[in-house]
């Protein structure tokens, strides 16, 4: 999202960043909390409105455990059950739309909260979050990539 223009604004005042090896690392070394969702673009194309299945997309997103090793910093795992139903969704699909999602790091699409608004309030709905348990990570200076 920081790669298009309005929306990087917005995310910057939000104090969302790019989802980049080098920002996480600098966030981390400056001892800062560091909070992302890995799933990305691959997970939203697996959504699918007609099936009441939660989808989650980890196979290739292991690059955090490895940033966590490299600065020694603890990581704190968290789920939100019940998100899902927040907002009903459009999604775009095609391989036009998959690499342009891939191209830009986002996946355009259009969501409908309360009463069918786009983008609006979400729909009323019991959200579970969940805290593990905090992982210590060991600093370790020889990570392989």
């Amino acid at each position: 999202m920081v790669n298009a223009p309005i929306l990087r604004q917005i995310s910057y005042w939000m104090r969302c960043g790019p989802v980049q090896k080098t920002h996480f690392r600098r966030k981390l070394r400056e001892k800062e909390s560091v909070v992302f969702v890995p799933g990305g673009v691959k997970e939203v194309f697996l959504m699918d409105p007609n099936n009441n299945y939660l989808v989650l997309y980890l196979k290739k997103r292991k690059g955090f455990v490895k940033l966590a090793l490299e600065t020694g910093t603890p990581i704190c795992p968290v789920f939100c059950f019940g998100l899902d139903g927040s907002f009903a969704h459009l999604i775009p699909r095609g391989p036009m739309i998959n690499k342009l999602s891939e191209l830009v790091g986002f996946t355009p699409l259009l969501y409908f909260g309360r009463w069918g608004i786009p983008f609006g309030i979400p729909r009323p709905q019991k959200i579970h979050v969940v805290f593990g348990k905090l992982i210590d990570v060991p600093f370790r200076d020889n990570v392989i990539e």
